[in-house]
């Protein structure tokens, strides 16, 4: 294989991970937590989640079921089916300067999309939000929380 070849189907993989459906890239992360793979498991998440969700995994590993199950990733994420997906875009504010969260001129408006996943497990069911970025859907553990927050039955409701 040349390497302009190997360059191109590369070029087409990376094409196509970018228009992959938030559905697909949760079957993803639930198969890599599975398998027990936890960097590809933490890859399912944002950057600004990964060690949050990181130091949850270490604390579970390290007192097993002393670990509140509801604060475990594995056992809080992994479904076995998705059952519906809403996408939707989200316009929020965004911090321009760090120094100046308060200054109206320190913000500007950004839209993203967000897919809100309808997952569910047996009789028990669970809505998890994920936001497309350049390198795919991710899961923002924040967002997720302040979903789970606000509404309980997100975080589970039954059939």
């Amino acid at each position: 294989m040349t390497r302009a070849t190997r360059w191109g189907l590369g070029l087409v993989l990376l094409l196509a991970a970018c228009k992959e459906e938030p559905s697909k890239a949760y079957d993803r992360l639930v198969f890599f937590a599975k398998m027990g793979n936890e960097e590809a498991f933490l890859d399912g998440f944002t950057e600004r989640s990964r060690p949050l969700v990181r130091t949850v995994l270490a604390l579970r590993r390290t007192y097993g079921d002393d670990v509140n199950k509801d604060s475990d990733p594995y056992l809080a994420l992994v479904m076995d089916e998705v059952e519906s997906t809403e996408i939707e875009t989200q316009s929020l504010q965004r911090d321009l300067h760090e120094r100046t969260k308060t200054a109206e001129e320190g913000l500007e408006k950004v839209e993203r999309r967000v897919a809100t996943l309808t997952v569910k497990k047996g009789p028990i069911k669970r809505r998890v939000k994920m936001i497309e970025l350049k390198d795919g859907w991710k899961i923002d553990a924040f967002d997720l929380q302040e979903l789970w927050q606000k509404d309980p039955k997100a975080f589970s409701s039954r059939d």
